[in-house]
């Protein structure tokens, strides 16, 4: 579908841009200055009423009465009311007005955001709420002309949301409807000469345009997000929207509030005092209505701040977690108020006979929602994970990892025929020794499954697989298994020593690499991935600590390598990031660039490789497929299609920070890591590495593409496109 004229395409003339932006500081002076007098007219409005009620006049005295005697109740002083009026106005509008010139000040030169700057600033003052703007043209009526003028101006920039993000019409047809929506703001805005309001014609019309204009809104915005939008105007799209659906459920609710909580006939006093009739009686439900509006206040805050990060693109990707957080949290506060609400009406019940039963009542209740709260949460945030952002990683368990502490290291000074053991590495569920191999005197690393472990089946599955699965693979680049096998109930393999660093030391040591440094390395890694690919392995735990760097002498092949006969074992093997390496070993001697070839790259930890057209899987216990740094998107999605492609993801992860120094998705919290991996693209390296080509950029970008398909379908390929 073509799209309609964009405002993007329109510029101002540099010789006029100067009187654009001073209209707008102009007309921001106007609305500033509407909120300063408003905020204090609406204070000097309620003060009176902390007063003594003997000076209000005789028919309001009985509604100053009720309200003195509300806040009594509510132990809160007289003068709350003033106070929290004009500063409520203050924390309603004052927000739209400093997004508007953040805005503005940032990018005024783009004539898109500097209307929707404006429509922000004049739409927040004016248009949304006119309690303000009507306290100022009441105790100045001469500005009402004036006032009505930025009223109109204000609901007109309101079809800006038409073209929002990106200031293009999606559907020519809304064109038609915001042209109706100026006409008829036009007609609301100047038949009255009376009033500020455009609630001038007969009800109930005035609320059907208002919700037919804001239901062509939203479904503008849903066809723009399903048909039109790019992945960065998505997320725009969600800030707002997320923060619109609250703003809407919070005002709906100051509908039903009266039909909840009535509390007799509406007062000929300021707004909302017919809550104030019979108070003593009806002291807790001022105390909703007090709790509702701050409600109200905060959520328009919350619209204005997601209209900042959504125009300005700061930390836009967090919307997905925002609202993850939010429908989780959400649904368990709704379930333990409820739960809370029956339970404290039933033992209430049970023990109303007994002195103390309502204080006893109180705290069974608040046990009870203690023990069930963290359980709820758990069941409600799996459930928001797997049904709508098809998570099916439990990041909420203790991964394998977790298990160390409950593991103590073993010191041995001796496992069978090896002597010596000397440890220099621990993962979740393996620990690794150097020691000498007696036969032909020279060192070897032995990894070990400790007792704890090795009494689970699964485990000691896990672990034999690995073993077995890396002695059927022969290549200068992945870690060798001479041996394997149990002694005393532990299995345990015999590998190669390696006698470097891991990568991911390396790149804490040195920081991030230059391209040319880092190509040899990165082909080594690509080699080693194609062959265990072309031998129907995948490896699906690629990550610096998983890559140790060689600088050994001696050949891969030597022959004076062990080569012992084994036993075949299990087909199954556990998870096991570590590195074999001595993570102690002196930096190499060698430049990581070097052509020569002292430096070898060796790919370790098979723990949790596939092998493709498997027909049976060990599952994971208690931790995750694959490191949250690294995982590719169906990893997270349990796809059961995983094959090569997730190493590449992985890969590109790990070039990305091998030539920024950077992850390129950094969270703390691990599932909003998951959620970036799943829906944020990767930010360019060259913000972080300029010197990187835009040929390097794209290729980085590709590989770490969400859908497997639109990646690289080989390691070599991507290391092709980067050099």
């Amino acid at each position: 579908m073509t799209t309609t004229t964009s405002l993007v395409e329109f510029q101002f003339p540099s010789r006029w841009l100067w009187l654009a932006r001073l209209l707008w500081v102009m007309l921001l002076v106007m609305c500033v200055g509407i909120l300063l007098v408003g905020a204090r007219g609406l204070y000097t409005g309620w003060y009176p009423w902390s007063l003594s009620c003997s000076l209000r006049p005789p028919h309001e005295q009985a509604a100053c009465l009720a309200m003195q005697q509300a806040l009594h109740h509510l132990g809160l002083p007289l003068i709350f009311p003033a106070l929290y009026f004009s500063v409520g106005a203050m924390i309603e509008v004052l927000p739209w007005i400093l997004v508007g010139l953040l805005i503005f000040s940032k990018k005024s030169h783009q004539p898109f955001e500097f209307f929707f700057a404006l429509m922000l600033v004049v739409s927040g003052t004016i248009t949304l709420d006119t309690s303000l703007s009507n306290v100022v043209w009441r105790a100045y009526p001469a500005f009402l002309p004036l006032f009505k003028v930025l009223g109109f101006l204000g609901s007109v920039l309101l079809i800006l949301w038409y073209r929002f993000p990106d200031g293009r019409f999606v559907l020519p047809q809304m064109q038609w409807v915001a042209m109706l929506w100026v006409v008829v703001m036009m007609g609301s805005w100047l038949r009255d000469n009376t009033s500020l309001d455009f609630y001038t014609w007969p009800d109930p019309l005035p609320s059907i345009i208002v919700v037919g204009f804001a239901a062509s809104l939203v479904f503008t915005a849903f066809y723009r997000y399903r048909r039109m939008a790019n992945p960065a105007q998505r997320q725009q799209i969600k800030w707002v929207l997320a923060s619109g659906s609250v703003l809407a459920a919070v005002y709906s609710a100051g509908y039903v509030l009266p039909y909840l909580f009535p509390t007799g006939p509406e007062l000929s006093a300021p707004q909302a005092l017919w809550w104030l009739e019979n108070i003593p009686r009806y002291s807790p439900q001022i105390l909703g209505w007090l709790i509702y509006t701050s409600l109200y206040y905060v959520a328009c805050l919350m619209v204005a701040v997601s209209i900042a990060f959504s125009v300005l693109r700061y930390r836009l990707w967090d919307i997905d977690f925002f609202i993850n957080r939010s429908l989780v949290y959400g649904a368990l506060t709704a379930v333990l108020l409820v739960f809370f609400g029956l339970s404290l009406f039933v033992i209430s019940q049970l023990f109303q006979d007994f002195a103390g039963g309502a204080v006893l009542a109180v705290a069974i209740s608040a046990a009870g929602f203690g023990a069930i709260f963290h359980p709820t949460r758990r069941r409600f945030q799996r459930f928001v994970d797997q049904r709508f952002y098809h998570i099916q990683i439990d990041y909420q368990k203790t991964p394998i990892s977790g298990l160390q502490n409950l593991i103590q290291m073993l010191r041995p000074t001796h496992f069978g025929p090896y002597r010596q053991l000397e440890p220099i590495g621990r993962g979740g569920m393996a620990e690794v020794y150097k020691t000498t191999h007696p036969r032909l005197n020279r060192p070897v690393a032995l990894k070990i499954l400790p007792a704890p472990l090795a009494a689970q089946a699964d485990f000691r599955q896990r672990f034999t697989r690995e073993a077995h699965i890396v002695a059927t693979l022969e290549h200068p680049n992945i870690i060798r298994v001479f041996d394997y096998g149990e002694h005393e109930a532990m299995p345990y393999m015999v590998m190669e020593y390696v006698n470097g660093q891991d990568l991911g030391a390396f790149l804490r040591t040195h920081g991030k690499l230059s391209l040319a440094s880092a190509l040899p390395l990165i082909r080594q890694i690509a080699d080693a991935l194609d062959y265990a690919h072309a031998h129907g392995l995948v490896h699906r735990d690629i990550k610096p600590s998983n890559i140790l760097l060689d600088s050994a002498s001696h050949p891969v092949g030597d022959s004076a390598s062990p080569s012992l006969p084994v036993a075949i074992g299990d087909s199954a093997s556990p998870s096991l990031p570590v590195a074999v390496g001595d993570s102690a070993s002196p930096s190499l001697p060698v430049a990581v660039g070097d052509t020569t070839g002292q430096t070898r790259v060796v790919l370790t930890d098979f723990g949790i490789a596939k092998v493709l057209d498997a027909r049976t899987a060990i599952t994971r216990t208690g931790g995750v497929l694959g490191t949250f740094d690294y995982i590719a998107p169906e990893q997270i999605e349990a796809s059961p299609h995983v094959d090569g492609r997730a190493d590449v993801y992985a890969l590109g992860v790990m070039v990305y920070q091998m030539l920024t120094g950077e992850l390129p998705f950094k969270h703390h919290n691990p599932g909003a890591l998951l959620i970036a991996h799943m829906t944020q693209p990767p930010p360019d390296p060259r913000r972080l590495a300029p010197d990187l080509s835009r040929d390097v950029a794209h290729a980085l970008k590709r590989a770490m593409a969400k859908n497997p398909d639109e990646r690289f379908a080989t390691a070599g390929a991507f290391v092709t496109a980067l050099s």
